[in-house]
């Protein structure tokens, strides 16, 4: 990654499509969790004269792609081998 401490913030991304599978309502929480995680971190190491700008926007696009991929692959095998889930009525009976 080009941006090491901003990556382990932005990794947080994650929590974006995580949310959109399981808790839809949630995933704005989950995407500006990741954005701030990572600009902070990030932020900090360009204030040190570490970073510029242009590695943390590449780190966030790595990031973000790379969470992007693994929800679609989850997303399939879900499609295709659904959780049996028992739905609410079932569990109180």
């Amino acid at each position: 990654f080009p941006a090491g401490h901003a990556s382990a913030g932005y990794a947080w991304l994650c929590l974006y499509y995580f949310a959109l599978l399981w808790r839809p309502s949630w995933r704005w929480a989950g995407l500006w969790i990741g954005l701030g995680t990572g600009l902070a971190f990030g932020i900090s190491q360009q204030l040190r004269g570490a970073h510029f700008l242009s590695h943390d926007v590449a780190t966030a696009l790595i990031c973000w792609l790379l969470s992007l991929g693994l929800y679609l692959i989850v997303k399939g095998i879900l499609i295709r081998h659904p959780l049996d889930r028992p739905n609410r009525q079932e569990a109180n009976a």
